[in-house]
């Protein structure tokens, strides 16, 4: 550029800067004193305190006020009341307590004072007030709030009013409890501000241009507003616009400085860009720094490769590198920490040593101060973090965590309290927003886990999963407003839009469907899969699979249901077991039933202890107990009955043949296929009588022997018997019937009886038959004692007719001899022996 071209050039610039909107600079003023009293420490002194408090009643009982005085050298020399255009006092709240809207009143200082010695006893004495019942509601916490002072300001200018600064009391009736940073918090520090703004005027000695200091009518400019200087250092390629910007810069080149002290103390940095008051100001040798706004890396003196674009950006960064912050005092109060970005008005503001942190929204990071690797996206995500690796993205996403680590939120809200658990996941708004302590959760959608406070292990996926949960642990909840009411439960597990959605602390449950165990509440250890399954069920350790398995179970517990509608309308009965679509669907309080085939024990409601296995096994039945149904239907009226099949042909029981018994009873079937033993007890019988003449039918029948056909036997085996049909016609009660009223099977069982009276008749015609011979023997045993007699008397017969002829012999010869004698025999008859 030629020298002839400078003063057009020149003059082009001045004309611009003349053509700015009025007023012009702003100056802020050093804060030189700075403490509170307390009416109930009468005697106490606050002045190293490191907050001011300000309180009073109704809101507190205790009244705090604050004094804060600045230092009005800084402003130009010969400034007075009528150069100010504005003066605004600036205050951030970093506490407020309680739930009203409260006030404070601005007043005036007519005594001098101290920090060090002022007391609620010993206070300087109020004056005017400035400014009444200036507002603060609780919203305001940690924000900005503005009172205009330019009265005061003036009035300490013009002479009018010595500067003993002002003091913020609580205003009368209204009251407010609140704190502010002091200038003796060297870690937060968002100390009052008073940040005047001249009006323009007179050109001073003060003003450089074009390299030289003039008291010439360069322009109709305020004091100190503009300068260009072209060549007051050694270095090359600077541009300095402003009052002692560049003013210390020796070898320092590239460099562009706008605005009053910006990059005043610069001495060898290079490729620096400063725009705003005070901007990059206490640079020394820091590189490649670009500094918008007033107070941007202000304090900046080594550190290089920094980004500030905002009201005091960046502002005490001093030697970090390679930090990016955009909007009003981000990254404030970084001094060594590097890599970090912020963009939004107070993000990342209290940062001093965290590095490689990322801040995106009004008050993101905001009072984060040694916490690395984090990332909030949201205006006050993450605002009260000081913990590492968190990433919250949403607005108040993990606002008040302070040292927990590894956490990520994404949604508005999301983890919102969280204080000092680790490694949450909460992606949704309001997702985990009242967990306090709790870590490892995951949350995925819309308010889910929104109310967990202590809980960990907990994993929630879909809008409102979990919300109520508050210390429940391990539980896993995925579907649209899955276990929506659990507080306390633990260890479940949940899959299904509304599963599980009234359960409250009921625990190691399983519930994968629609509305499964929707009505649970405190019922534990329950297993529900399918829509609507274990729906109503308030009761432990129930198991069922399947849509609307157990749907309406209540508080029965302990039952088994696998299948659609498997013990659907079971209230109160327990122990059940059913397997198979809609096997024990109508149950309501049956006990220990077990049912396995579709639609098996179908219709029973009330019976207990029965069995039923097979498809409409046991269907019939309804109130009945202790019964076995496998393969049939059953009656309704069944009770302590074993049903198997219906229509086979042929039955194989495994370990029967071959297996030898030494007691037992005899198994027979009738035609109905009814299996039962022949009992003998009287206490079963009835009408007895004697079989009589019953049996005499049987020398009727006619035995056989015969073969099966081969479909029957293939192997043709000998067998005897007799033929159903012919039996039918002798003795049709020796039958039994199929289905189909045929004869079937011949009751040989009943033979027995039968030929036992038979033999038994034949016993006593035997019996008889002996009396008849013994009697005969005896006849005749006397007729041999008789024949003996007799033979014996023939004997003597013969030998009294032996005698008897010798006799008659001797009597004849006497007869004879008589005769020879006749006189002497005369008077004597002679008699002949009888034969």
């Amino acid at each position: 550029m030629t020298r002839q071209a400078r003063p057009l050039i020149l003059g082009c610039l001045i004309a611009a800067l003349c053509s700015l909107a009025q007023p012009a600079a702003a100056t802020l003023l050093p804060l030189v004193g700075d403490t509170h009293t307390v009416s109930s420490l009468p005697t106490s002194n606050k002045g190293i305190a490191t907050s001011l408090e300000l309180a009073g009643p109704p809101i507190s009982l205790t009244t705090k006020n604050v004094y804060v005085q600045f230092d009005l050298s800084v402003l130009p020399s010969g400034t007075g009341g009528n150069d100010v255009a504005k003066a605004m006092l600036t205050l951030y709240p970093n506490t407020v307590t309680g739930l009203l809207a409260g006030a404070f009143d601005v007043v005036r200082l007519t005594s001098a004072w101290t920090e060090s010695t002022v007391t609620y006893a010993v206070a300087p004495t109020l004056g005017t007030t400035e400014q009444s019942a200036v507002p603060v509601t609780p919203a305001e916490k940690k924000d900005f709030i503005t009172v205009d002072v330019t009265n005061a300001v003036k009035a300490w200018l013009n002479g009018s009013l010595t500067n003993n600064g002002l003091a913020l009391v609580p205003t009368a009736g209204v009251g407010l409890n609140i704190k502010l940073d002091s200038k003796e918090n060297i870690s937060t520090s968002q100390i009052p501000q008073l940040e005047v703004t001249l009006i323009g005027g007179q050109v001073t000695s003060s003003n450089i241009v074009d390299g030289t200091i003039t008291g010439a009518d360069v322009a109709d400019g305020g004091l100190r507003n503009v300068d260009i200087n072209f060549g007051t250092n050694t270095g090359g390629s600077n541009t300095q616009v402003g009052a002692y910007a560049l003013s210390s810069n020796t070898t320092g080149g590239a460099n562009t400085a706008v605005g009053l002290s910006a990059m005043n103390t610069n001495t060898t940095g290079s490729n620096n860009s400063a725009f705003g008051v005070n901007a990059l100001f206490g640079n020394l040798t820091g590189n490649a720094n670009t500094a918008v706004g007033f107070g941007a890396l202000t304090n900046n003196s080594t550190g290089g490769t920094n980004t500030a674009v905002g009201m005091n950006a960046l502002n005490s960064n001093t030697t970090a590198s390679d930090n990016t912050a955009v909007g009003a005092a981000a990254l404030q109060m970084n001094d060594t920490g590097t890599y970090n970005s912020a963009l939004g008005s107070a993000a990342l503001q209290n940062n001093t040593t965290g590095s490689n942190n990322t801040a995106v929204g009004v008050l993101a990071l905001n009072d984060n101060v040694i916490g690395s690797q984090n990332v909030a996206v949201g205006d006050s995500a993450l605002e009260d973090n000081t913990g590492d690796s968190n990433t919250a993205v949403g607005s108040s996403a993990l606002a008040n965590n302070t040292s927990a680590g590894g956490n990520t939120a994404v949604g508005a809200e999301a983890l919102k309290l969280l204080n000092t658990g680790d490694q949450n996941t909460a992606v949704g708004a309001g997702a985990l927003t009242n967990t306090t302590a709790a870590g490892s959760n995951s949350a995925f959608g819309f308010r889910t886990l929104a109310n967990n406070s202590t809980g960990s292990n907990n994993t929630a996926v879909g809008s409102g999963a979990l919300v109520y949960n508050m210390n429940g642990a391990s539980n896993c909840a995925v579907g649209s407003s899955a276990m929506v009411s659990n507080t306390s439960g633990s260890e479940n597990a949940v899959l299904g839009v509304t599963a599980l959605y009234l359960n409250v602390s009921g625990s190691s449950n399983t519930a994968v469907g629609r509305n499964a165990l929707y009505w649970n509440t405190t019922g534990s250890e329950n297993t529900a899969v399918g829509h609507s399954a274990l729906m109503g069920s308030t009761a432990n350790r129930n198991t069922a699979v399947g849509a609307q398995a157990l749907s309406t179970s209540g508080s029965g517990g302990d039952n088994v249901a696998v299948g659609h509608s498997a013990l659907a309308a079971n209230t109160t009965g327990s122990w059940n077991a059913a397997v198979g679509r809609q096997a024990l669907y109508k149950n309501d309080t049956g006990i220990n039933n077990a049912a396995v085939g579709q639609a098996a024990l179908y219709n029973l409601t009330s019976g207990s202890s029965n069995a039923a296995l097979g498809n409409g096994a046991g269907v019939n039945l309804t109130t009945g107990n202790n019964n076995i149904m496998i393969g049939h239907g059953g009656t309704a009226g069944d009770s302590n009955i074993i049903r198997i099949g219906s229509g086979q042909s042929a039955t194989f029981i495994a370990g029967i043949s071959g297996a030898t018994s030494s007691g037992g009873s005899t198994v027979y079937v009738n035609g109905s296929g009814q299996l039962g033993t022949s009992t003998s007890s009287r206490r079963y019988k009835t009408d007895i009588r004697d079989l009589g003449d019953t049996s005499s039918k049987l020398m009727q029948l006619h035995p056989v022997a015969f073969r099966y056909k081969p479909e029957i036997d293939p192997e043709g085996h000998a067998e005897y018997g007799l033929i159903a049909e012919e039996v039918a016609q002798v003795m049709p009660e020796l039958i039994v019937t199929d289905n189909e009223g045929r004869p079937n099977v011949v009751r040989y069982h009943l033979l027995v009886p039968m030929l036992l009276n038979e033999v038994q008749k034949q016993q006593r015609v035997q019996q008889m038959q002996a009396e008849q011979i013994n009697s005969l023997r005896a006849h005749q045993v006397v007729l041999s004692e008789l024949r003996r007699e007799n033979t014996e008397l023939t004997s003597e017969n013969a030998a009294l007719r032996d005698r008897l002829s010798k006799i008659e012999q001797v009597v004849e010869q006497l007869a004879a001899e008589a005769a020879a004698r006749p006189t002497r025999l005369a008077h004597y008859d002679v008699v002949t022996p009888q034969q």
